[in-house]
């Protein structure tokens, strides 16, 4: 009941052709040019750099829990003394000195502290990545609307301007004939208040596409001349997914969005915080650690004869902290809460936009039914009437009002399939699949 013909896009597409039935935007010459707009938005960019520092901070709690070694001096200048020599040992004993010394430490058990730390960084990063292409695919939603906005109000300012046209035509023609004797004043004025009216409605549209290039240009650094050119490839892209049958009028088979990928980004907060959560359970426990210490006696004096090598094994137990690990687990738990209450909201927010926008699609396409069937009785009553004034001489406002009439119904159909493309736009991202269905895979 719902199926939109696809024979009334085609028409009014006439200039595009679905060259191959497999291409998709990311195969075309110039989709270099369009993730190179994605890629330098500012949403974009600061993603990409929280990843690059999740990165470097797993570097660098790697690097903290390797091998450690540092060089360091003693040394004795005496400025003042009353204790007897003899109390002391003879290395004690030397008036003065300067020793070096070369200390290797390592973390030989710690019961997963470290590695639960960086597992849960690990984690973290993974959901930051989820999140860039997330916020990348809304960004090319954003570029992708913004295009087809552009072409509807191209198309539909065209429309706006022969309709424009053709009522200045019959206005100057209604004059004439009053001031021949035929007609009313009454006539005049009211298709000059419907000339008024299409008049408003156009300079609207021109408002609306000067705000559209504005934007195109400020935020993405696209031309009306690039945007065109992207245009014609997204007619050729949702072509694609009309012949495949998975373009937007497949929502009305479907029970509710696919979000898997946002799911995954929450699961992987989660592992985040249960990695931390063993993480501070694992520095309640003992820990050992080994040094390996080499000192060189005088090195100012001796250089390097006398040297010595020794090590140890040290346990660290902690006995109190008064309460601070329990408070950090109750914490981290209430924050593992709150991501469970997040994948609800989840659910919820996506059931809504899904019911949203199928009911968008239904009264889309009942719309361009309704357009389909009036149209054709609209021109038949215009032909009709036009005959009739040839024949009579009268009934020229009711050629205009027809006329009228006709044109809102075209353009209803001339921005139909502008209105679908940015629908099938929404319902792929809408499902988390628009990246997918385009072939891109965004770099961080």
């Amino acid at each position: 009941m719902f199926a939109i013909k696809k024979v009334s896009i085609r028409v009014v597409c006439t200039m595009i052709v679905l060259c191959c039935p497999s291409i998709s935007i990311a195969e075309s010459h110039i989709d270099p040019f369009i993730l190179k707009s994605i890629d330098s938005h500012p949403d974009v960019v600061e993603m990409k750099n929280k990843i690059s520092l999740k990165g470097l901070e797993i570097d660098e709690m790697i690097a903290e829990d390797g091998i450690s070694v540092d060089l360091s001096t003693r040394n004795k200048t005496p400025l003042q003394t009353n204790i007897k020599q003899s109390a002391y040992s003879q290395l004690n004993q030397r008036q003065s000195y300067v020793d070096a010394l070369v200390t290797v430490q390592k973390t030989l058990y710690d019961f997963g502290e470290a590695s639960y730390s960086i597992d849960s960084q690990r984690h973290r990063q993974k959901a930051a990545q989820q999140e860039y292409i997330a916020v990348y695919e809304q960004t090319m939603q954003t570029l992708l609307n913004l295009v087809v906005e552009n072409a509807r109000l191209r198309a539909i300012k065209t429309v706006q301007k022969n309709t424009i046209t053709t009522t200045q035509k019959l206005i100057n023609e209604l004059k004439r004939r009053f001031s021949s004797g035929v007609g009313t004043l009454v006539d005049i004025r009211s298709a000059q208040l419907w000339l008024l009216e299409l008049e408003s409605d156009y300079e609207k549209s021109q408002r609306d596409h000067h705000l559209t290039v504005k934007t195109l240009d400020e935020q993405f650094n696209v031309s009306e001349q690039q945007a065109m050119v992207v245009a014609q490839l997204v007619v050729r892209f949702i072509s694609t997914l009309e012949s495949s049958g998975q373009d937007v009028s497949t929502i009305t088979n479907q029970s509710q969005a696919s979000f898997q990928r946002s799911l995954n980004r929450i699961n992987n907060k989660k592992a985040a915080i249960r990695s931390e959560v063993k993480s501070i359970k694992a520095a309640d426990a003992p820990h050992i650690s080994g040094t390996i210490t080499g000192v060189l006696y005088d090195v100012y004096h001796q250089g390097v004869d006398k040297y010595e090598v020794y090590s140890g094994i040290n346990l660290s137990v902690p006995l109190f902290d008064n309460g601070l690990s329990n408070a950090k687990q109750r914490t981290l738990n209430h924050q593992l809460k709150i991501q469970n209450d997040a994948i609800v909201m989840l659910g919820n927010d996506k059931r809504l936009a899904f019911n949203e926008l199928n009911q968008r699609y239904r009264a889309l396409a009942a719309e361009q039914q309704a357009d389909l069937e009036k149209a054709p009785h609209l021109r038949e009553k215009l032909a009709q009437i036009t005959l009739k004034l040839a024949a009579v001489g009268e009934g020229l406002l009711n050629k205009l009002e027809s006329s009228l009439k006709l044109a809102k119904v075209e353009r209803s159909m001339t921005a139909f399939p502008h209105l679908l493309h940015a629908m099938n736009i929404d319902y792929l991202v809408l499902n988390e699949l628009l990246l997918i269905k385009m072939s891109i895979e965004p770099q961080h």
